[in-house]
């Protein structure tokens, strides 16, 4: 008979690894993915406490867009734009084109926010698989609090006189 904190473990690491998984294969089929590198970064830790999925400090972006920062933005803002058209496959008749394409576009993110961010951010990478998997861990852990319960009470002796 397992105890609640095995249960709790293998819980969390089965869900954690399919909202993972999920969180991965909705990435590629919405074209996400340019590099790779927000999918590989997701990775599940779980321990006798709790549990938890950890992507890069920005992963909330790939739903919410990225807000205008005026002031405020990565060193190498342009660069990451450029290395962007890269890993998306953008193709231009030379690296200056390429160059110029990225420093408007940054200049653009940077003033105004990326187009993700203008239209009102999205809800198919996370948001829509978060549920399903929250619900199934609710659900096991419920069920398994019930058998504990009742494996306890069955250890308590009953009195079936009246004194």
């Amino acid at each position: 008979m397992s105890n609640f904190r095995d249960t709790l473990k293998q819980t969390l690491t089965r869900e954690l690894f399919a909202l993972r998984d999920d969180i991965r294969a909705n990435l590629a089929s919405t074209g996400t993915n340019a590099s790779g590198h927000t999918s590989e970064s997701l990775r599940v830790e779980v321990d006798s406490e709790g549990g938890r999925l950890i992507g890069r400090p920005a992963f909330h972006v790939v739903e919410t867009g990225r807000i205008k920062t005026p002031g405020k933005y990565p060193r190498n803002f342009y660069q990451i734009i450029k290395q962007w058209t890269y890993d998306k496959g953008l193709t231009f008749t030379n690296e200056q084109e390429r160059g110029t394409f990225a420093y408007f576009v940054s200049r653009k993110i940077i003033r105004e926010g990326s187009q993700l961010h203008r239209r009102g951010g999205r809800d198919d990478i996370y948001t829509n698989v978060l549920p399903k998997h929250l619900a199934a861990i609710w659900n096991s852990l419920l069920y398994a609090m019930d058998a504990d319960v009742e494996r306890i009470n069955a250890t308590i002796p009953r009195k079936t006189e009246i004194e």
